[in-house]
């Protein structure tokens, strides 16, 4: 009897055990769907910034460039810049020994001042013309001489006299010399259009030996910086040797614009003047720029795609990007400044109209109806009832 009294209190306490245990189970586990089903309440603050709707595309960087060479060989005698020298348009970069071209430009100057010299004597109212000229002149006053003195003769000797004989013959002599003298005058109008094709012709001698000096120097094309340089003072130098590398190469880091291509839809939505955002990973920076040119003109690949080429300029000057470098664009389509803005989250609406909840003084969850404006999709623009710095608060 006692065995079986002590029996049945082990079971009485084992199932008051299991009921405890069973409460307690059951009660974590609707004290766990409690908590995990209970909205999460974050507060935030609205704040003036900038919102705007974009076009996102992506760019390089590209700037002004060019590989430059000697266009004809020989010794490099100076080199006056070294890699990464700032230059500007015009300065004498390198230069190769020119000192057989000079000689031959001051043969050629010699050849052309004697030419010319030869030339405006022929020309007209130059020296040997004007000798000539009076040399007819001349001879045309003694035909007119001997021709009254023969008139005088005939008048007071008559035909065939030997006086008359002797003027005929001194007449016949005055005739041939104006022939004589304009065939000479004649000549020398022939041979100044000789003259002068003689003295064009050295002039262009002169010209090819000064542009050869000249094309012993090369010139900075642009204001940028050298980027590589492929010889030494001394070596010999050409087109043929540099090739393709380029002796200097030189680029423009402020000519640096970022180039994009958009397809047919977006372009429509993309104009001269138009704020970008363009973002650099490499860089771990976003520059401000605008749109600078748009092509009117489609590129066709070979698939019949068109896409239209899109050109964007920084803001500042002094920018780090290097010719190369890759971005995300924002193309701002459209933007409001100095807004005062929420998230889109925080925003109600409830009986058509927005509503922001937000802690009263009591901690209390309240309510107010605000004025939405301009939303980029995830920001939204607040017209009136919040202003900078008023709570407000997302559940989730």
């Amino acid at each position: 009897m006692v065995n079986h009294i002590k029996l049945h209190k082990k079971i009485t306490l084992f199932i008051g055990l299991g009921l405890v245990i069973i409460i307690a189970v059951v009660g974590f586990a609707v004290s766990n769907r409690s908590s995990s089903t209970a909205p999460k309440i974050s507060e935030g603050k609205a704040r003036i910034d900038t919102i705007a709707v974009s076009v996102e595309n992506d760019g390089v960087v590209t700037a002004d460039k060019a590989v430059l060479n000697f266009s004809q060989s020989g010794t490099l005698k100076i080199l006056n810049v070294k890699v990464g020298d700032s230059v500007q348009a015009g300065d004498v970069l390198a230069e190769l020994d020119s000192s057989k071209l000079i000689a031959q430009i001051d043969q050629a100057q010699s050849t052309y001042s004697a030419n010319l010299e030869k030339a405006k004597r022929l020309a007209p109212g130059g020296e040997e013309i004007m000798l000539k000229q009076r040399t007819s002149e001349a001879a045309r006053s003694a035909l007119t001489s001997e021709q009254n003195i023969y008139n005088d003769v005939v008048n007071k000797y008559g035909m065939a006299s030997s006086q008359e004989l002797a003027e005929a013959a001194k007449l016949r002599k005055a005739e041939a010399d104006i022939a004589s003298a304009d065939a000479q005058l004649a000549l020398t109008n022939a041979s100044r259009v000789d003259a002068q094709y003689v003295a064009n012709a050295s002039y262009a001698s002169l010209q090819i030996a000064r542009t050869a000096v000249y094309d012993t120097k090369i010139v900075a094309p642009f204001t940028g910086i050298i980027t590589s340089i492929n010889g030494v003072v001394g070596q010999t130098l050409g087109s043929s040797q540099t090739g393709s590398i380029g002796f200097i190469s030189i680029a423009d880091p402020e000519s640096a614009v970022l180039v994009s291509s958009f397809d047919e839809e977006d372009i429509a939505k993309i104009k001269v003047d138009q704020i970008i955002k363009a973002e650099f990973t490499s860089l771990s920076a976003t520059l401000d720029g605008r749109v600078a040119y748009v092509s009117p003109i489609a590129k066709i690949d070979q698939n019949g795609t068109a896409s239209y080429e899109v050109r964007s300029i920084f803001a500042a000057n002094n920018n780090p990007v290097l010719d190369g470098m890759g971005a995300t664009i924002q193309f701002i389509t459209k933007q409001v400044e100095k807004a005062v803005i929420v998230p889109n989250r925080a925003v109600k609406l409830v009986g058509g109209k927005s509503i922001v909840s937000y802690y009263d003084e009591n901690h209390s969850v309240a309510h107010k109806t605000i004025i939405t404006g301009f939303t980029d999709g995830k920001s939204v623009a607040v017209v009136s009832g919040l202003g900078a710095g008023d709570q407000y608060l997302i559940t989730e």
